[in-house]
């Protein structure tokens, strides 16, 4: 999926809206001189003349305001607009204020007019929408985030009805090539249940994730976010391009990017995502083999594989276990805290594989337990028993559980 709008789509897009124009859609033009005249004369009014001046108004100019007030090109006060819009209310020009306003939810000004306009125009509502979205309606407007609360209304009706989105939507009224109908259609996939990431394909929702990388809008997060509530962990799993992609724009678990990104999200959210990227580091490292099979199955706060050394080193907390990379193993080597910390982490950032084991087997004060991948004959995973028996009678870590 395409990362720009070309011009071809941008042609497209007009001549969708074009093909499904409605009749109380109302075009106006920000370089207009009539509309910035008839503008900066209204908002000049003084209040006495505000009622007066509605009614002498002719229709096209109330649909030019009506059609203005989602926008505020100029920037103006706004309150004269929203008397005279509030004085000459009828259908028809809600009609077209509603349908500008499908361009321009962000505006908080034009969403708290709307919210508050609401409270006593339930039959001019129910004549464009039925009068049972109205409150839906209004809390959208009010939380300052309408498509968050787009999203969570279509969530919820697709649990509870099992409807698709488009039959969910179809109430809403909302137009073709309008900003709002496509980003609902775009986002879909931050806000949606989890068999609609099955109904996708797996390369098709990547690109997806990389726009919503690109946007910086805050949908990357609500993805992330998402995605990792509705999946279970073996169902993220199946996800590796994808995990790999986040762990590139997030950063491994444990750094202060990660941290910074997930800012207040639940822990519980944090750990079965931080459980995903690391077996998926683990597998990816260990390259599948015995000890990946073994690791996976464990709880870590990181794990970070060293280049120079051919290392990989797994944060527990208080603890740490690290492995030499590759076929000729080497001793696992348990670390208190502190002690690898302050004296054992920079070795593993400045020193080649050779002098890296030399400097962990010389150094018998600094480890708490060294471990070897022992396998007597017969027994293929005695190495294992005994390092699960190490984690568990010093309470280092846990296993997963799915």
């Amino acid at each position: 999926m395409l990362l720009y709008i070309p011009n071809k789509l941008i042609s497209t897009k007009k001549e969708i809206i074009q093909k499904h124009k409605h009749i109380n859609d109302v075009h106006i033009d920000k370089e207009d001189s009539d509309l910035r005249t008839l503008i900066n004369r209204l908002v000049c009014l003084n209040e006495k003349d505000i009622k007066r001046e509605a009614f002498a108004l002719e229709n096209n100019a109330i649909d030019s305001i009506a059609a203005y007030i989602p926008v505020n090109y100029y920037n103006v006060d706004m309150s004269n607009l929203f008397a005279i819009f509030t004085y000459r209310a009828e259908k028809r020009f809600f009609e077209i204020l509603y349908n500008a306003w499908q361009d321009h939810f962000r505006n908080n000004e034009c969403n708290a007019f709307i919210y508050h306009w609401l409270n006593n125009n339930d039959e001019i509502f129910g004549s464009i929408l039925d009068i049972s979205l109205k409150e839906e309606y209004r809390k959208m407007l009010i939380r300052g985030d309408v498509i968050q609360g787009f999203g969570e209304y279509v969530k919820d009706n697709i649990n509870k009805t099992d409807k698709q989105l488009k039959e969910i939507l179809e109430p809403w009224k909302l137009s073709y090539g309008r900003s709002l109908l496509w980003e609902m259609k775009f986002l879909l996939y931050t806000y949606c249940p989890r068999k609609y990431y099955f109904m996708i394909s797996k390369e098709e929702l990547l690109s997806f994730v990389k726009q919503y990388y690109v946007k910086k809008d805050g949908s990357f997060k609500k993805f992330v976010v998402n995605f990792v509530t509705e999946l279970k962990l073996v169902e993220l799993e199946k996800y590796d391009d994808i995990g790999n992609y986040l762990l590139g724009a997030i950063g491994n678990p444990g750094t202060p990017e990660f941290f910074d990104f997930f800012g207040d999200t639940s822990e519980k959210i944090v750990t079965k995502y931080t459980d995903w990227i690391n077996r998926l580091i683990i597998d990816d490292v260990f390259e599948n083999d015995e000890r990946s099979l073994f690791w996976r199955e464990f709880r870590f706060k990181s794990v970070t594989k060293y280049d120079r050394s051919n290392s990989v080193v797994m944060d527990m907390g208080k603890y740490y276990v690290t492995e030499f990379l590759g076929r000729a193993m080497g001793p696992m080597y348990f670390y208190k805290k502190d002690i690898f910390d302050e004296k054992v982490k920079k070795w593993f950032v400045n020193r080649d594989n050779k002098q890296l084991r030399s400097a962990l087997f010389n150094h018998e004060d600094y480890y708490f337990i060294r471990q070897e991948h022992k396998k007597p004959y017969g027994n293929e995973y005695y190495w294992q028993g005994q390092v699960a028996d190490i984690l568990q009678r010093y309470n280092m870590t846990r296993r997963i559980s799915d």
